[in-house]
């Protein structure tokens, strides 16, 4: 009994190291077909590397456009003018004369802003609605009293009323090759304009070509206050 028991045994590893033998040999024969067929599939065309390890085809690449955007600046001309100026005939009219050739009349009472300006007294007043706000010395031309439009070059000085119609922080008079500060300028190249420092002491006094000039700091003080619409008188 014992012997068949390991007859038994032995047959059957025997049949396991057989059936496992040809199990591999199978797969080795289904493996060489797979070979050969691949082989006949890329006979036509070589694979390389760089295909194998890269996609044949490109991903589309979306390009972002950028639009720049200019930066708007207001730029603030510096030069602040209107039409051609405007002279209008001094009214006959009764007025009341005070200390210094200041005067109370309708010119001076009238609203708005107004600016009267003796060349006798070489004073000037700006007035706003009537009131009184700015004052002092200034000095006119050097030389006579003339209409508009004649003596040409010379100095002189013109009668009458006019609106600003220009205003200039910094003018450069190419005839007279210098510079006018904060200028108001009312009847043709006739301005109120800051005087150089130098010429502060002239205040006062008869010294210009034809423009009244101020002291520079209430030059600035005038500039700033008035505007376009603002009146100019100059009288005796």
């Amino acid at each position: 009994m014992k012997l068949m028991k390991i007859v038994i045994v032995l047959l059957i590893l025997f049949l396991g190291i057989v059936s496992g033998y040809i199990a591999a040999m199978c797969i080795q024969d289904a493996e060489a077909k797979t070979v050969r067929a691949l082989s006949k599939t890329t006979a036509s065309k070589p694979v390389s590397a760089t295909s194998l390890s890269r996609p044949t085809s490109k991903a589309p690449v979306r390009v972002r456009e950028i639009r720049s955007v200019k930066k708007q600046i207001r730029i603030i001309p510096r030069t602040i003018t209107t039409t051609s100026p405007i002279s209008i005939k001094a009214p006959a009219e009764p007025v009341a004369s005070e200390l210094g050739g200041k005067l109370k009349d309708n010119f001076t009472m009238s609203p708005g802003k107004n600016i009267d300006i003796s060349l006798e007294a070489e004073h000037f007043w700006a007035y706003e609605d009537g009131i009184l706000v700015l004052d002092q010395p200034i000095s006119a031309a050097l030389g006579p009293t003339v209409p508009v439009g004649e003596l040409g070059d010379q100095a002189h000085n013109h009668l009458g009323i006019w609106y600003v119609y220009k205003k200039v922080p910094l003018h450069h008079s190419k005839a007279y090759d210098c510079d006018m500060r904060l200028c108001l300028f009312y009847c043709d190249g006739h301005a109120l304009h800051a005087c150089q420092w130098s010429d502060i002491d002239r205040l006062g006094m008869k010294a210009s070509h034809g423009c009244i000039r101020q002291h520079p700091k209430m030059a600035k003080k005038v500039y700033d206050w008035a505007d376009l619409a603002t009146r100019v008188r100059v009288r005796e």
